[in-house]
């Protein structure tokens, strides 16, 4: 099975554990309630559920807003590293060993003809992007080339080994995975506080909502 499957899968055993849970819980709670019990056992069975498919829909909200507002992008699995001058890195997210630097026009045509393919490891420094290049589709295939690449003229130098890369761009870091660089980059903008505070949001607002009833019932806080 594959991420996706697991994961609702595991969703769906949770859910279903804590709606019953909930459910033998309010049982209890509500023994000697006589208005509204059933309803009351029925709506704590299917609050993880609800509450469970508000935090996806959340999640979906916020990649979409993410996607409209930070540089890099993950829009229905493929990623967008924006470099300059119209330039991206971009790769299929199960793929990001086959990623592909090419420009707006060749974007248009579906990358079909991108300035370099194969690209496995990258590093964006001063402007410029260094990589290497695999040989064939396989993750951690035997180099190609290691190479720079400026966008601002679009020219591409290519060397035969990394050594020879490092000795002409004596600034260069670590090369890491395509994937690693755009992850960095899509996480910049993203806020940390997030899920927490959709997580609390419910609970927050049903707290708020039964103070206010008690006070508008004239009642006092045990």
């Amino acid at each position: 099975m594959d991420g996706i499957t697991i994961l609702a899968f595991f969703l769906m055993v949770a859910c279903l554990v804590g709606g019953l849970a909930l459910a033998l819980a309010s049982v209890f709670v509500t023994r000697k309630v006589e208005r509204g019990r059933g309803a009351m056992i029925l709506l704590a069975f299917f609050l993880p559920t609800i509450f469970v498919t508000y935090l996806l829909f959340a999640g979906y909200l916020r990649e979409k807003f993410h996607h409209g507002r930070s540089d890099a992008s993950d829009l229905d699995g493929t990623c967008t590293l924006p470099i300059s001058n119209g330039y991206f890195v971009w790769f299929f997210d199960e793929t990001p060993w086959m990623a592909v630097i090419a420009n707006r026009q060749s974007a248009v045509d579906n990358v079909i003809n991108p300035q370099l393919k194969h690209v496995q490891r990258v590093a964006l420094t001063g402007g410029k992007v260094y990589g290497v290049t695999g040989r064939s589709e396989m993750r951690d295939s035997p180099p190609d080339f290691f190479f720079t690449f400026d966008p601002s003229s679009g020219s591409i130098r290519e060397f035969g080994t990394e050594d020879e890369l490092r000795s002409n761009s004596p600034q260069l870091g670590e090369l890491r995975r395509t994937e690693e660089v755009f992850n960095e980059a899509e996480n910049q903008k993203r806020s940390q506080l997030f899920w927490p505070a959709v997580a609390l949001a419910p609970f927050s607002f049903m707290g708020g909502t039964l103070i206010w009833r008690r006070q508008r019932l004239g009642l006092k806080p045990r």
